[in-house]
């Protein structure tokens, strides 16, 4: 469970800069300085993987200011986690409204939209995300997914590549990700790779027996593709 949780933080924890958590919106300066502290709390116990903990330093940020953007993006975080996507999804917008910067929010929307295969949606937020948070690689993997789900292969393996390039060990789900666009564009050599990868460092994930399947059907591929004639 605390490997999950782990997990789970370092996919969303972004480095400083726009947009993200720990960023202070020139909006959320408004914020008295008890709201902040809430806030701070609640980013601490997040990154170290106590949701309930972060939930009610959130919550109580919000009854003191209930604009506080950084906040509302925090909030709509663990209601993401809880798999609570509309709220989660209101929650993102709401913080948009007061700080269009706010790319952890993008990621989440285009995360929900990604789920829900409103994929030309989930591209858009991830592109206006990009737009302040250009080195931010969770809006990266959101663009890839939204691609690789309009059928743009080839687009969609560029964004893995920069997640590949960016994203913390942790995040193991990029070699699931590359493996299934290679196998797409018949790269079936690199799919291969990925995905036996994958499967090494990710045993009980949700993608595992997606993977497994996949990694059959690509070395049947691979078995059935003409060898080159020995001279």
């Amino acid at each position: 469970m605390a490997e999950r949780a782990a997990k789970f933080a370092s996919a969303w924890m972004a480095p400083p800069g726009r947009g993200d958590p720990a960023y202070v919106a020139v909006a959320d300066l408004q914020a008295p300085a008890k709201a902040r502290n809430h806030l701070q709390k609640a980013q601490h116990q997040f990154n170290a993987g106590k949701y309930d903990d972060a939930e009610k330093h959130a919550a109580e940020a919000l009854k003191i200011w209930p604009d506080y953007a950084g906040a509302l993006s925090l909030q709509g975080l663990l209601l993401l986690r809880k798999n609570a996507l509309q709220p989660a999804a209101e929650a993102f917008q709401h913080a948009l409204r007061f700080d269009a910067t706010c790319s952890t929010c993008y990621v989440g929307l285009a995360d929900i939209l990604n789920g829900q295969r409103q994929y030309a949606d989930a591209r858009s937020s991830a592109e206006h995300g990009l737009k302040s948070a250009p080195t931010r690689w969770q809006l990266h993997l959101e663009l890839g997914k939204a691609l690789f789900g309009l059928g743009d292969l080839r687009a969609a393996s560029a964004e893995f590549a920069k997640v590949e390039r960016s994203a913390p060990p942790e995040f193991t789900d990029i070699h699931f990700l590359v493996g299934l666009v290679s196998a797409g564009l018949g790269e079936f050599a690199r799919a291969e790779q990925e995905l036996k990868h994958f499967l090494t460092v990710d045993r009980n994930g949700p993608a595992v027996v997606r993977a497994q399947g996949l990694l059959a059907s690509v070395q049947m591929m691979q078995a059935q593709q003409p060898r080159p004639a020995t001279p």
